[in-house]
């Protein structure tokens, strides 16, 4: 390699590329058996322009695509990435992290994921009080068997739109602790904003169900190309979701980068999502905004209703 030092774009670009080549993907969307008899299937989309389409989690309007936060705290799932942390972190983190947020809105995108840290909180009241800015908030928020409401009440002071807790302690609690998120939810309800719980396990969710918890929308792993983290099939999160009425936002769709953005969007909706969250550089924004915004303007079939 030579002495120059790659581009943050450049590497990234150049890196998932051969990642997406180098393994063969079965990208077809799956069917679960009660929906095959009824044929449907998703159609190829027709390319048209058309304004960012937006859902609802209860009485807030959020677009189908939701920003992810963890490029912006300079964490990423991609392992070429991660090998190169210099391209994860510029030198002025904070001033790319507000342009960032302006690029969102400027491509439609209405929301985003808010880690709650000192950080990202004082990056975010910066971005409404110095920028001007309208996004909405979904705070991901940290719980632990002592304390369920520090990152909330540090959320609500921000201003946040709506919460949920994170996959890794909604994986850790619904086994055998529901007590400890039936709390979290409690308290959430009390500020009236949209709580979710995620997970990255499929049985987080059906815990959930079983006990009666009573989130608004479940944030939940989702990639047709290989496995979850947990390791289950992709068909076991789409056969779940096709019982629940509850919104689903499918975080991990593309895998992490071992296929497009498009092909992970197409898939994730088709098969049941009802949002996506993507974390995004500000050179991917307007290609994967525009992905989605074509994706509703095609005549795509879906398998399950929207919910939201």
């Amino acid at each position: 390699m030579s002495g120059n030092k790659l581009q943050r774009r450049d590497f990234l670009r150049k890196t998932s590329a051969l990642a997406m080549t180098a393994v063969g993907f079965n990208l077809e969307c799956y069917t679960p058996p009660a929906f095959r008899q009824r044929g449907l299937r998703s159609a190829p989309p027709e390319i048209t322009a058309s304004p960012m389409p937006l859902g609802k989690l209860g009485n807030l309007k959020v677009s189908r695509l939701i920003g992810g936060h963890n490029l912006l705290c300079f964490q990423a799932h991609d392992r070429d990435a991660r090998s190169e942390p210099s391209l994860l972190q510029p030198q002025d983190a904070d001033e790319k992290t507000l342009e960032t947020f302006a690029l969102y809105e400027k491509e439609g995108i209405n929301t985003s994921l808010l880690r709650i840290s000192d950080q990202m909180v004082k990056v975010a009241g910066r971005y409404g009080k110095e920028r001007g800015g309208k996004l909405q908030w979904i705070a991901q928020l940290a719980i632990n068997e002592k304390d369920q409401v520090r990152d909330l009440d540090a959320a609500m002071k921000l201003g946040i739109h709506a919460a949920c807790i994170r996959g890794i302690e909604g994986d850790r609690y619904a086994s055998s602790q529901m007590d400890i998120l039936a709390k979290a939810v409690e308290r959430a309800k009390s500020c009236r904003i949209p709580i979710g719980l995620g997970g990255h396990n499929i049985e987080t969710m059906i815990a959930a169900e079983k006990a009666g918890l009573p989130v608004d929308f479940y944030f939940k792993t989702f990639n047709n190309a290989i496995n979850s983290m947990s390791g289950e099939v992709p068909g076991e999160t789409v056969e779940f979701f096709a019982t629940v009425e509850k919104p689903w936002i499918a975080f991990r769709v593309i895998g992490p980068s071992r296929i497009s953005a498009r092909d992970g969007f197409r898939c994730a909706f088709a098969d049941g999502a009802d949002f996506v969250s993507s974390g995004m550089f500000d050179f991917q924004l307007a290609e994967d905004a525009r992905a989605v915004r074509e994706l509703f303007a095609g005549r795509a079939e879906r398998m399950r209703p929207w919910r939201a």
